[in-house]
């Protein structure tokens, strides 16, 4: 009585939560009314996430998550990318900002979602390089100092393809550009 009209089936879909009486008509007008009918919402979708950061600017980051609630198994979507997964472990990050999605599988309209940023750790910062100019043209007097800080210990310092070396010193330099590769005990350059 008051809800919804008269029906020829008994599928009633689209309900919210609350309670409910079904009354069935028969053509003779006789009815026979249910008891309480109780529909309850679903739990609320939780959804925590913890993070490994990347090193070395590579791929090597990682979230888990971890989700309940619902009314169904649970997927995980990581944007950017759409990667849907019912897995709680992403992996193989590289350092970004990340949105994680918790959602009852294949129900794209109940779900919870955090944001996450992948830092870059460990990497190698080179401070500013100091050049010493030469102070006789066409003569190999120029000097490269550079220090860097960061990274796993030790570090490495090396002049083009020569022999990588523990100080960031380079004597004997003629006038040019040069590179200088830094790298850790870890392989980060």
């Amino acid at each position: 009585p008051g809800g919804r009209p008269a029906q020829d089936n008994g599928v009633f879909a689209n309900l919210k939560a609350g309670d409910y009486v079904v009354a069935v008509l028969d053509g003779a007008a006789c009815e026979v009314t249910s008891n309480i009918i109780r529909l309850q919402n679903p739990p609320e979708i939780l959804l925590t996430a913890t993070h490994t950061n990347a090193t070395c600017k590579r791929a090597n980051g990682s979230i888990h998550a971890e989700a309940s609630g619902g009314s169904g198994p649970l997927e995980f979507v990581l944007n950017p990318g759409n990667r849907v997964q019912t897995a709680q472990d992403f992996t193989n990050l590289p350092p970004g900002a990340y949105t994680l999605v918790a959602r009852e599988q294949g129900n794209t309209s109940c779900f919870k979602q955090i944001d996450l940023t992948i830092l870059d750790e460990g990497g190698i910062n080179p401070m500013p390089v100091n050049a010493d100019r030469q102070p006789c043209f066409g003569q190999a007097n120029g000097r490269i100092s550079v220090v860097a800080i960061g990274g796993t210990p030790p570090l490495k310092y090396q002049l083009g393809a020569g022999q990588a070396k523990a100080l960031g010193a380079f004597d004997s330099l003629a006038a040019g550009t040069y590179e200088i590769r830094i790298f850790d005990d870890a392989g980060c350059d």
